[in-house]
């Protein structure tokens, strides 16, 4: 290999940019240089090894042939620096390990399962009317044990009206119109409950229960006669009624049970079948000091309201007014005359889930009891 003299236009820089492109390629090239790091390394040990030999005189090919340049003294010392420099990347090449790229895996969401939300929901509504079904047959059953109870172990006595007596509705002269009137046999009955109070009858339903009261009026709408638990109730009468001396207005409540116990059977009093049996138009109350009878004079449903179970009023003007709004309410007309003296019974009971059913009538006969 000849030893060629170096080109007067030649510079240092020149040289090491020619060394850098043997060391890494092209590094001008407009694309991206393809670098094998393992090579680069060896390639800058080699060169760093040929420097410090203290060559004064550099080999790169030139057209695929090799020529040697002889170097100045300050180039040298160019490139005794570009030794340092060169031996410092080493380091850092040796330090700087390559950083796995992080991979952020993106979370696959579920498919929604509209069939298993709505599956779901029918199980939890199956097992909701399931458990109430459950309870109201258990109430049901109880409560008509406890009605077949009653019945058997109470002597009741019907009442007799004759004839005549749907023309005097005033019943002023009961004893001429040979008026018997129903009578229950309270010994049994308060011994097994003190709450008792009397015993109504309503002709062609299935009313025909003792009737109780306490100190308020949502007791017994939990607690069947025995003050045992039971969403099925009992009747009672309200808590601020009296009846050692009857009030304007004498209220009595009970469920309407869909059996049809309790007052469920109150429903039929608003149906034409029903009013239009002159027999049906008789209420029947046997109390533990009174037996009486009570005309029906309006039978209506209607939103819940506290009116129509106000028990007195401050005057009879009011009460009077009371009584020509609830004969005015009536489906059907009864044609009974109602004045501020009269003394009235109101059954109340839940007709729908939105409405009530209610019956009015007054008294028309009273007799007390014999001890």
């Amino acid at each position: 290999m000849g030893k060629a003299m170096r080109d007067n236009d030649s510079s240092t820089t020149e040289i090491l940019d020619h060394l850098l492109d043997e060391l890494f390629g092209d590094v001008s090239s407009s694309s991206k240089p393809s670098v094998d790091a393992k090579q680069v390394h060896k390639n800058l040990e080699d060169t760093i090894e040929f420097l410090a030999c203290g060559n004064t005189s550099l080999y790169f090919d030139s057209d695929d042939s090799f020529e040697e340049i002889e170097l100045l003294d300050e180039e040298i010392e160019e490139f005794t620096e570009a030794k340092v420099s060169l031996e410092n990347t080493i380091e850092l090449l040796d330090i700087v390990q390559p950083v796995e790229p992080i991979v952020v895996k993106k979370k696959v969401k579920p498919k929604k399962r509209p069939w298993i939300i709505l599956l779901s929901c029918c199980f939890i509504i199956l097992a909701v009317v399931s458990y109430k079904v459950f309870f109201w047959g258990r109430d049901s059953f109880k409560t008509n044990q406890q009605i077949e109870k009653i019945v058997s172990d109470t002597k009741v006595n019907d009442a007799v009206i004759p004839e005549d007596f749907f023309k005097d509705d005033t019943g002023t002269d009961l004893e001429t119109n040979n008026l018997t009137y129903f009578n229950a046999d309270f010994t049994n009955l308060l011994q097994q409950n003190s709450d008792v109070k009397g015993w109504i009858k309503v002709n062609n339903t299935n009313i025909n229960y003792p009737f109780v009261q306490t100190t308020d009026n949502t007791f017994y709408l939990r607690h069947s006669f025995d003050k045992s638990k039971n969403y099925a109730g009992w009747v009672f009468a309200d808590f601020r009624n009296h009846f050692s001396s009857l009030d304007e207005n004498t209220i009595l409540y009970a469920h309407g049970r869909l059996d049809n116990t309790m007052f469920g059977s109150l429903k039929q009093v608003v149906e034409e079948a029903w009013y239009q049996n002159v027999d049906n138009h008789f209420v029947h109350l046997s109390g533990l000091q009174e037996n009486s009878i009570w005309k029906v004079f309006s039978v209506y449903t209607i939103e819940p309201e506290t009116y129509y179970i106000t028990p007195n009023f401050n005057t009879k003007a009011e009460f009077q007014k009371f009584l020509t709004i609830l004969s005015g309410r009536s489906v059907y007309d009864f044609q009974v005359d109602l004045d501020e003296n009269d003394k009235i019974l109101t059954l109340s009971s839940c007709y729908n889930d939105t409405l009530r059913v209610v019956l009015h009538a007054k008294l028309v006969g009273i007799e007390e009891r014999d001890e």
